[in-house]
Formats: C-alpha cells, structure tokens, sequence
C-alpha cells in the first residue's frame, strides 16, 4: 500500500513538472517534448520495477491470508522478483499437497474410527464427548464412562452380561493434549475362560461326588436289606434321601456343562409362549401374583423349542420369587414397626407382565425387589447369586442359552417405577 502512495505521488510531481514545462515561455517546444516523454518513460521504469512488484507480493499475502492454496502468481518481467515470484509458487505447490494430504490422513482416520469395532469416545478439553464412533455408541448404551486417570485401565460388566475393558488415553493435536477412550469387548474371552473353569470344576466334583456317594448308597442299602432296628432303618433312609438330593444338587451344576447345542427351528414366538403358559398360570395363582399376558403379536425366530421353554421358566421363577422376597421383607420391616405379625395383611400386590412384539422381541416384567446398582452388573457373573439357599446358575443357564441363539438380551429396574424387565431380543 505504501508503495502505490509513493508511486502515485512521484505521477503527481512528473505532472506537475509537465504541466510546468509546457505553459512556461522560458522552455521550447523541443524541450518540452523531450520532458514529456523522459516523464512517460520514467513513469512506466516505475510502474514496472515498484508498482508490479509491490503489487505481486500483496496478491501472494492475500492468497496466504486466504488460504487459497490453488491460485499462483504470474511473472512481472523482473529477474529478481520473477524469482521470488517462482518461490512463492513453488511454496503455495507444497503446502497445497501438504493440505491435501493432511485431508486425505484425517478422511482415512475417520473412516476407521468409525468403523472400528472397538468403542471410541474422544474428548474436548473441557473433558466432554467431542466424537464418539457407532460401537461406542452402541456400548454406552449398556454402561457408563467411569472415572479413570490417565493410562488406567478397567473392566466393567454390563446388564447384559457383556464385559468390557475401558481404557482412558491421550493424544497431542495442535500442541493441546486431548483424552480418548478405547473400550474393547472382552466378553467372548472372560467367557470362554470361565466355562473352560467351572466346566473342570464341576466334572471333577460330579465324578467324586457321584462316585462316593454311589458307594455310601450301596452300603447303606445292604445295612438296611438286613438290620431290623426301626431306628437304624429310619436313620438310613434318611440319609438316603439326603444322598439323592446330594447326587441331584451336582447333577444340576454338571447340566451346565453337557448343554448341547440348540436344535433351531422356524417358530411363532407368541405360540412358543403358549406350551408354557399353563405352568406360568399355575405358579403365578399359587403364589397369589397377577398375571398380564399379551402374545398376540406374532413374528417368527428361529429358536430350539425345549431350551426356549427351559428359558422363560426360569426367568418367570425368578420373577416369582423376587416379589415374593419383595413381600417378606415389607412384611418384616411392617411386623418390626409394629412389634406384631398378621400374615394376612399383604403388602402391594405382585405382578408380572408378559408381552410379545411383532419385532421379535419378548419382554417380562414384575414389581419384585428389583436389582440395585452394585447387583446389576454381575446378575449374569457365573454362580453369582443374592438367595441365601441360591445356587447362582439359573441365570447362568439363562445366558448361555441365549447367547447359542444369537439373542441380544438384558435384565434391569426401572429406579422410577421399581419395574424389573428382562428384555429378549431375537436375531432378526
């Protein structure tokens, strides 16, 4: 800008000193035509050697201002500003292909970010969600972010049954440090682990188990066949009874381990409901519990028939029996208040909801006891169990089986409505 000021003013005074020549008597019309045209010429030798000079390096500042990377600058027929012309070029080339490439970097790192199957949660400075890819989405949906310090790392389990493993790192952009989150399924791993555990485990105390008590039995019943003391025959029998129950009690661990795999077949799942709905009726009167039954939309999955009903017998049984540890504790605390016990005053009626959807998906609820946070997330963990005479594999079987169907599926209580919902959700 200064060197147009300057240009022009030098324009100003070569016209004022022509403006001067030619209406002064003094100076000939020879000299002044000479003056006229020394004035042109010096006014073009300084249009050429500052004004396109200053001009060129104004447009290359405007280009860099603008970040207009794909524009070049022409020559001005000057040797030397020809060639800072030529260098100037030749920079805009590199950081055009740098820019570009830079785009083509972060365009790839997108793309696998998003189409990770780990969970990836990047975070702002202010330590809020900035981008979160559809596996993290689809994880955050079963658990939450838990608070960690940088490069610590921890393994939570989910409603569902799945475990993760949550890792808090960083990374510099720009000089500013961001964190990230990288959550890995870990479910597959911890699982097979676990069955190739307890599996041991349990045919080894099947086959002692069994094995000793086969003998004792055998004993047992030559001493009984051949004494006639009533007492010691009675002493006998019972011990007897306690040895089958015994043998019964390891049976139902070893059916873990011999589960064979579903026979799957095309099947109406609001009919499937309809081979265990008698027994689901029975247990629910006998209990004194309501019943909601609502299977009348129809979807056909794909399902083994037995292990189904194995299943949602259980799930309604657990139903059953966390209403009725829902009742005997409100019973308690009421008995404890009042320093008197009256079992026919009951507490709020118990219900379970049973509902079928034309999506494949079934749903049973119950006002029961319900779970709490810290319970929640090991409900399906191998023998874990909140029943004091529990054995902690009902839900176990439950898992397993629907993880050999494909099944998304997840056990959780409402905090508002205190509503319990096991929610089973077949492949499609």
């Amino acid at each position: 800008m200064r060197g147009r000021v300057i240009f022009y003013l030098l324009v100003l005074v070569l016209a004022g000193v022509g403006l001067y020549c030619l209406y002064s008597p003094q100076i000939g019309q020879m000299e002044l035509l000479i003056g006229i045209g020394l004035a042109l010429v010096l006014t073009i030798l300084l249009y050429v050697f500052i004004l396109r000079p200053l001009r060129a390096v104004e447009n290359g500042m405007n280009l860099l201002r603008s970040q207009d990377y794909a524009s070049r600058l022409r020559n001005v027929g000057q040797r030397d500003t020809d060639n800072i012309v030529a260098l100037f070029n030749d920079l805009m080339d590199r950081l055009k292909n740098e820019r570009l490439k830079l785009e083509e970097q972060n365009l790839f790192l997108q793309q696998l970010i998003e189409a990770s199957t780990q969970g990836i949660v990047i975070m702002d400075f202010d330590e809020k969600p900035m981008q979160v890819n559809q596996a993290a989405k689809d994880i955050l949906q079963q658990i939450s972010l838990p608070e960690m310090q940088q490069g610590q790392s921890v393994t939570i389990r989910s409603n569902t049954g799945m475990i993760y493993k949550v890792q808090r790192l960083s990374f510099l952009e720009r000089g500013h440090r961001h964190s990230f989150y990288l959550i890995d399924s870990l479910t597959e791993e911890v699982r097979k682990a676990e069955r190739d555990a307890y599996g041991r485990v349990i045919r080894t105390m099947a086959h002692e188990v069994n094995n000793t008590i086969a003998g004792i039995n055998s004993v047992m019943q030559i001493i009984r066949d051949t004494t006639e003391d009533s007492d010691i025959a009675e002493a006998i029998d019972s011990c007897s009874e306690r040895s089958e129950k015994m043998s019964r009690f390891i049976s139902s661990y070893a059916s873990l381990v011999k589960l064979p795999e579903p026979q799957l077949q095309n099947v109406d799942l609001a009919q499937s409901m309809e081979s265990v709905k008698g027994f689901i009726v029975g247990a629910c009167q006998s209990g004194g519990i309501d019943l909601s039954w609502d299977t009348h939309a129809t979807t056909e999955v794909e399902m083994d028939p037995v292990q189904w009903e194995q299943v949602v017998v259980n799930i309604v049984k657990n139903s059953i029996e966390s209403i009725q540890s829902r009742a005997g504790a409100a019973d308690a605390d009421k008995n404890y208040k009042t320093g008197k016990a009256d079992k026919t005053d009951k507490t709020a009626k118990g219900k379970i909801w049973i509902e079928t959807t034309g999506e494949g998906v079934l749903y049973i609820k119950d006002n029961g006891a319900g779970l709490t946070e810290e319970i929640a997330p090991q409900i399906f963990t191998p023998f874990f169990t909140t029943k004091p005479q529990g054995q902690g594999i009902g839900l176990m079987l439950v898992s397993e089986i629907l993880r050999r169907h494909q099944c998304r599926f997840s056990l959780s209580t409402d905090p508002e409505s205190g509503i319990t919902t096991f929610e089973i959700r077949f492949k499609k």
